[in-house]
């Protein structure tokens, strides 16, 4: 039964969140449920009746972008409607109070609350006209009714007792009054109308305590200085305003919109302008100092975790100013449990950023990259062909968590020993029997009736007896806790093993009842007097649950393999096996959904309870599980995204967005930054280079804005991305054809065979200035001496890495000048084996002639691909057949072949591919 329906049997509380948007067919499904408290399960031509404590609710969120189907909906006459308004009036001061009395003070209190409406007067969604249905309070009510006089005076009080060195900032608080009402009106003028920015959804009460979270919790020190009744010193107004511009303006890029609203909310706090929004964006460049047991990030201190999978990488991330800047405000989000939103044009490195910071705090990181034909399934899990080892290997790491939390590991070594070989050896029965020989013996600690044999049979520290009379090597009899366990576990004669095995596994059914009646028996009997004789020791209440949902799993798995077993058919095992978003909410981990907007709305609304608090859940209902999944402590969300004004990009569902901490990643333009990422790459490569190639860069990003076009008449786009390429090209081959050589190859590749013949005429004179100093690009055109070994073919001065197939000369393959042109580009591209390659051009100009004609030469097998607009995801990856046996069987698409073993691989005429198919390609480019 799914999770609607198990609650209206036990009597729970049911919220149907956006129920306005749901299809048309579950509306009418819950209209029986509204007017009759009975829900019809027509499938099964069965009535539920409402338990007499069941209460379904619904949300419906008003406003904003969403679609409601209000007009059509067969339950606008059942439900009691409820209207829930945003605070009003002295409301949000006194919630703010409230929960976070530190900012209780009236002068902190009003200040906070209008920053809040300027911000969102500046730039949030529908300006300064929104404010107050926002939840952002009135003016009027920020010092309790206290007119212009008194506000005043509320920010002049104790002038007389505060250091000299305090008064100039004083007096800016002072007319902090007069200069508020200014800024609010700023936005209705024609200058910031055409430089406004906007931050994409409104401002609310979520915000502004979110806001305070973020201070209560990173800048306790700044905090603490505060004293009743006087105005609060520099360095609290300072650390204000940094969270304030993380947490409000983080979202924004660069530009006039962005600093007039940071110059805004500096004045308010009594701030420079002009200087702190310099040193917001521009000069500050925070620290990262790592220890043993934490790094610290700035204003911000994480922990950190020994991982195998990251501890030891290496990565090219140059610790710029901007990069820092950026990787402290992901910090902050992460110390504080907040889900956080990247945001930036594609190459600016915001899937880096997360990585480097998993990479300093050692957290496994999963990335999943979601297109519009992404389902909950793909992140949350689904139904499946799944053979034994799929059943098998999520219960194995469970049983011994659970198991070494239970017993002595060490009086048990034999036993999990024997566990982990049936495991390695893949004898899954084997498995499941050590594991239910577990199971009973937790049942036999819990159970009351057998306290006194458990005593006489646990004298060692509670270690596990063996069975020599079932040790045989084909039937390994993992675990006889009790007499009895054994006795129901060792049906059948020695000499038939394979049939003990099968038979113990599919004979178990009646001692599962017994064994989770006696677990639920332990749990229900704490209120009972203890008995007279205690066993040697008990185990908690929480472990008793944790080892009746393993039970249930084993239950599941134990009838699965069991009917394979027994069955002459072998037909398929079906499992629920849990995405990535559900294990890393288990186990802890982080995981990164890039391109988010591109999944489609009822899909991303799945994300929502996940997202609500560091103790939000998700109820797999597709499992038909009521009991909810928690967020580990150590879990993080980060998700990625393209700017919404791109082409097909679409913004998040408003509710999402309103969860996510928004950080706009942005390229740096400073030269120094540049520099010190030019460095990062060529460390090897002499200093002198670093500053031409920063005007080579420089200057080919503003010919690209002019006179640049490449060969579909497109401007091109030059980003970190690809300067970060031509550096890597030049770091690989400087050793071996020389750094002016290397330089002129690398960004030829990067920055110039993508544009039409004028715009190379003109790229190549860039490259000529700055790169080679005015030399003759001829001079140093030469091919380096051959390698030692015969394991590379010259391709147009280029040692390309041969394969392992036969080198051949295709014949009748023409090769002119114009041919040899484009193998030159190729071999350049294919040097490093790193970067995929796009060729582009007419129909029947020889774009997979070419590469056929180089594999062939250099004795790479080939491989071709047809792209169409139908072409499906599956015909890539891979799909499930049947087999000759009628078994469901995992067939890996032409792609996943490919990368296994190292074939070169054309997607012939890749631009009529669907969307979905090219998003899903990003993790492999």
């Amino acid at each position: 039964p799914g999770s609607l329906t198990r609650a209206v049997r036990s009597g729970k509380w049911v919220l149907i969140e956006d129920v306005d948007v749901a299809p048309f067919e579950v509306l009418s499904a819950l209209i029986p449920l509204l007017e009759e408290r009975k829900l019809y399960i027509a499938g099964r031509g069965e009535t539920v009746v409402a338990h007499p404590q069941f209460q379904l609710f619904g949300s419906a969120t008003v406003g904003g972008s969403k679609v409601s189907n209000r007009e059509n909906d067969p339950l606008s006459g059942l439900w009691t409607r409820v209207s829930v308004e945003q605070p009003s009036g002295e409301e949000p001061g006194r919630i703010l109070a409230e929960i976070y009395p530190q900012f209780g003070d009236v002068d902190v209190k009003r200040r906070m609350l209008k920053t809040m409406r300027v911000a969102q007067t500046l730039v949030g969604q529908g300006g300064g006209h929104v404010t107050r249905l926002a939840g952002l309070g009135d003016e009027r009510f920020d010092n309790n009714n206290a007119n212009a006089d008194d506000d005043k005076y509320v920010m002049m009080m104790d002038v007389e007792n505060v250091h000299t060195d305090d008064t100039n900032e004083l007096d800016v608080a002072a007319e902090d009054a007069e200069k508020m009402t200014s800024l609010e009106d700023l936005a209705s003028s024609e200058a910031a109308s055409s430089s406004r920015a906007s931050v994409g959804r409104t401002f609310t009460l979520r915000d502004l305590l979110r806001w305070a979270k973020r201070a209560a919790a990173l800048r306790k020190a700044e905090l603490k200085l505060m004293k009743k009744g006087k105005a609060p010193p520099p360095q609290t107004r300072q650390a204000m305003y940094d969270e304030a511009a993380d947490v409000l303006l983080g979202a924004l890029p660069p530009g006039i919109g962005r600093r007039k609203a940071l110059q805004a909310v500096a004045e308010i706090w009594g701030l420079n302008p002009e200087e702190t929004a310099n040193t917001t964006d521009l000069l500050r460049k925070p620290d990262v100092l790592s220890s043993e047991d934490s790094v610290r990030v700035g204003r911000t201190m994480l922990p950190c975790e020994e991982n195998e999978d990251t501890v030891g990488s290496f990565r090219n991330f140059a610790k710029t100013g901007h990069a820092l800047r950026m990787l402290e405000r992901v910090s902050c989000a992460v110390s504080v449990n907040e889900p956080a939103l990247l945001v930036g044009e594609t190459g600016t490195g915001k899937t880096a950023l997360v990585q480097e910071l998993a990479r300093l705090t050692g957290a496994p990181l999963t990335v999943v990259n979601l297109s519009n034909q992404s389902e909950s399934s793909d992140f949350l899990g689904g139904f499946r062909p799944a053979g034994a080892r799929h059943l098998c290997l999520p219960l194995l790491k469970r049983f011994l968590e659970l198991f070494g939390e239970t017993f002595p590991s060490r009086s048990n070594a034999e036993f999990l020993g024997r566990v982990s070989k049936f495991a390695e050896k893949r004898k899954w029965i084997h498995l499941l029997k050590a594991f239910r020989a577990g199971v009973d013996r937790v049942a036999s600690v819990v159970d009351k009736d057998d306290e006194d044999k458990m005593l006489d049979s646990t004298e060692d520290g509670e270690e596990l007896p063996t069975n020599d009379d079932v040790m045989e090597e084909a039937t390994p009899a993992v675990a006889a806790p009790t007499t009895r366990a054994t006795r129901s576990q060792t049906t059948g004669k020695k000499g038939k093993n394979e049939k003990v095995c099968t038979s113990s596994v599919a004979d178990t059914s009646n001692k599962r009842q017994k064994t989770s009646a006696a677990m639920k028996k332990k749990a229900g009997s704490t209120n009972k007097k203890e008995a007279s004789k205690k066993p040697a020791f008990t185990i908690s209440d929480d472990l008793v649950e944790s080892w009746q949902s393993f039970d249930r799993d084993l239950v599941v798995a134990e009838r699965a393999i069991g009917d394979v077993a027994s069955s002459s058919g072998g037909g398929p095992i079906f499992a629920f096996v849990e995405g990535a978003l559900v294990t890393a909410l288990r186990e802890g981990h982080w995981i990164l959904l890039d391109e988010i907007n591109l999944a489609p709305a009822e899909t991303l609304e799945r994300l929502n309870g996940v997202l609500e608090s560091r103790k939000g859940s998700v109820v797999l209902s597709e499992r038909g599980d009521a009991t909810p999944v928690y967020r580990h402590p150590r879990f993080r969300l980060f998700a990625a995204m393209n700017p919404a004004t791109d082409v097909g990009k679409r913004d998040l569902p408003p509710a999402l967005k309103h969860r996510f901490a928004e950080v706009y990643c942005g390229e740096t333009e400073s030269r120094e930054d540049l520099q010190l990422l030019v460095r990062g790459y060529l460390r090897d490569v002499p200093s002198g280079v670093i500053a031409p190639i920063v005007d080579f860069y420089v200057e080919a990003k503003r010919a690209a804005h002019t006179v640049l076009l490449d060969s579909a008449d497109q401007k091109p786009r030059y980003s970190l991305r690809t300067l970060a390429r031509a550096l890597e090209y030049v770091s690989a081959a400087s050793p071996l054809y020389g750094v002016q050589r290397a330089m002129m190859d690398g960004f030829s590749m990067s920055f110039l065979t993508l544009l039409k013949k004028e715009g190379q005429e003109i790229l190549e004179k860039l490259m000529h200035k700055h790169l080679l100093g005015g030399k003759a690009i001829k001079g140093i055109m030469k091919p380096p001496p051959a390698p030692e070994d015969d394991t590379h073919v010259l391709i147009e001065h280029f040692w390309v890495e041969a394969g392992e197939l036969e080198r051949v000369d295709p014949e009748g393959y023409v090769v002119t000048e114009s041919v040899k042109s484009h193998l030159s580009n190729l071999a350049r591209a294919v040097l490093l084996r790193r970067h995929p390659i796009l060729l582009q051009g007419p129909t029947s100009a020889g774009k997979t002639s070419i590469i056929e004609y180089l594999a062939k030469r250099t004795g790479h097998r080939f491989m071709r691909i047809n792209n169409h607009e139908h072409t499906d995801l599956q015909e890539y990856l891979g799909t499930y057949i049947t087999d000759e046996k009628g078994a469901l069987t995992f067939q890996e698409g032409a792609l996943v072949q490919a990368v296994r073993r190292g074939y070169w691989v054309v997607l012939d005429e890749l631009n009529l591919a669907p969307s979905d198919v090219l998003e899903a390609l990003n993790r492999l480019l």
